[in-house]
């Protein structure tokens, strides 16, 4: 493990907030969490999540993501990237700029339609929203991603986060 990551002895336990309150992670552990969110129509609704990732030592965003598409194309042989471009995260100021790529592959004989927006949440940390879908990208679903990334809202007292504006 990384030694930003490793606890020390000394300093409290780092804590996790999660919808039901928080806990706290023992030491040696990092917060890797992923939230999966299904639709109520499976047929015509992607299904979403939101992970957290750390990113490796001299490591920037887009090299995070490079990284990130690499793991891709080994898992998934079928794995094909179809556009990569920045990506805004919430409507606060000052906004909060990532990188989102739009990918597919196969799942059987049905090709899975997937977009993912990666953003710095803070030194080394990403934050990475995903949308899955065997339906091709419509209006529909542009408005539903829009909408999703726009309701973001950094903790309150902050200014929008630690995320530098520049990819």
């Amino acid at each position: 493990m990384s030694e930003n990551t490793a606890a020390n002895s000394t300093d409290p336990a780092p804590r996790v907030g999660i919808h039901e309150g928080s806990i706290g992670l023992p030491p040696g552990y990092q917060d890797n969490t992923t939230n999966i969110f299904v639709p109520a129509d499976l047929q015509n609704q992607p299904n979403l999540s939101i992970a957290r990732d750390w990113l490796a030592d001299g490591e920037t965003l887009a090299t995070y993501v490079d990284r990130q598409l690499g793991l891709l194309k080994a898992r998934l042989s079928s794995h094909k990237l179809l556009d990569r471009a920045q990506e805004r995260l919430g409507a606060h100021q000052p906004e909060m700029l990532g990188e989102r790529i739009e990918a597919q592959y196969k799942n059987g004989a049905q090709t899975i339609r997937q977009r993912q927006a990666a953003f710095l949440i803070g030194p080394k940390r990403a934050l990475i929203l995903t949308a899955a879908t065997a339906r091709p990208f419509d209006e529909r679903f542009e408005t539903l991603w829009r909408n999703w990334l726009d309701s973001f809202a950094p903790p309150a007292g902050t200014d929008g986060g630690t995320a530098p504006t520049e990819v």
